[in-house]
C-alpha cells in the first residue's frame, strides 16, 4: 500500500513539475481522502498528509488561488512542522514565496481586534457556512474522539484565515479533516465604526461518532 500511495505523490509531482496546476489540486485531494479512510490512529500519519498538504497549497497558488494555497501552507505547517525543510525548489517560485509567507504577515497586531464579542465591535462576526469535518473511515473502528482549539482570524471578506492550533497535534488525521472543513467556513465580518474589520478568535470543533 505505501508504495501505491508513494507513486501517486510521484505522479503530483510530476504534474505539479509541469504546472498543471488544476490536475496537482485534484490529485492531492483524492490521495488526501485514500490515506484518511485507510489510516487508523497514531501520529505517524503527519509527514505524509503534510506534504500532500504543501503540494496542494503549490497547486492552489499556481491556479491563482492565493488564500486557498496559504491556507493549505499553514496546514502543513500544523500536520509537519519539518516541511520547511523539505527540498522544494522543483516548484519554485511559488515553493519560497509560500516559505516566505510570515505568519499573519497581513494582519498587524495593532489593527487586529481580538475580541469577536459585541462590546468590542458593532456586530461580531456570524457564521453564514460552516461544512462539518469529515470523520476518517480508518479511524471509525478504533473510535478516537477528540476536541480541538483553533485560533483563526476572519477577514474583512468573511474569509477564515490564518489558523494556529492551540490544542496538541494527537491525530493528524483529525486535524487534517478539521482544518480542511474550518477552511471553507464564511462568516459576516465584524463590523467597528460601520466598516468591516478583521478579528482575531478561538473556533472549537468537536470530533466524535455520536453527532
Amino acid at each position: 500500500m505505501k508504495e501505491k500511495w508513494k507513486a501517486k505523490l510521484e505522479n503530483i509531482e510530476r504534474q505539479l513539475q509541469a504546472q498543471d496546476y488544476a490536475s496537482a489540486s485534484t490529485s492531492c485531494s483524492y490521495l488526501a481522502r485514500e490515506l484518511l479512510d485507510n489510516i487508523g490512529s497514531g501520529g505517524s500519519s503527519g509527514r505524509a498528509l503534510g506534504i500532500i498538504c504543501a503540494y496542494r497549497a503549490i497547486a492552489e497558488t499556481g491556479l491563482g488561488n492565493g488564500d486557498k494555497g496559504l491556507w493549505y501552507w499553514r496546514t502543513a505547517q500544523v500536520l509537519f512542522p519539518g516541511i520547511e525543510d523539505i527540498d522544494l525548489h522543483s516548484y519554485e517560485p511559488i515553493s519560497e514565496q509560500l516559505k516566505a509567507a510570515r505568519f499573519r504577515q497581513s494582519f498587524p497586531e495593532d489593527t487586529l481586534n481580538d475580541n469577536w464579542t459585541a462590546g468590542a465591535n458593532e456586530n461580531p462576526p456570524e457564521a453564514r457556512h460552516k461544512p462539518k469535518p469529515r470523520y476518517p473511515h480508518g479511524m471509525i473502528t478504533v473510535g478516537v474522539e477528540a476536541t480541538y482549539k483553533i485560533e483563526v482570524v476572519i477577514d474583512v471578506d468573511g474569509q477564515v484565515k490564518e489558523p494556529k492550533l492551540i490544542t496538541k497535534v494527537a491525530e493528524p488525521a483529525l486535524v487534517y479533516a478539521i482544518l480542511t472543513a474550518v477552511g471553507e467556513w464564511k462568516y459576516r465580518p465584524a463590523l467597528l465604526g460601520g466598516k468591516p474589520v478583521p478579528v482575531l478568535g478561538t473556533v472549537i470543533v468537536d470530533f466524535n461518532l455520536r453527532r
